[in-house]
């Protein structure tokens, strides 16, 4: 029950540092990267691409597993 549990958390959080980095490499961009066609320089200088997406399915990934996780018996 214990190893779950971790399991779970652990899940959770690679699942909230994934959703971090695609709020901020693509969700807060997303308008500038779609008029671009192709990528972005945001205000620091970063080039932003809509590859940043991606971390959106990791996101999603992650959630499966801990729900997975949480779930099984």
């Amino acid at each position: 029950m214990r190893a779950r549990l971790l399991r779970v958390v652990s899940c959770l959080s690679a699942a909230f540092v994934c959703s971090y980095a695609f709020y901020t490499r693509f969700w807060a961009y997303r308008d500038c990267i779609a008029e671009a066609a192709s990528s972005c320089v945001n205000p620091d200088g970063t080039n932003l691409i809509a590859g940043g997406a991606v971390w959106g399915v990791l996101t999603v990934g992650w959630l499966a597993a801990a729900t997975y996780q949480g779930l099984r018996r």
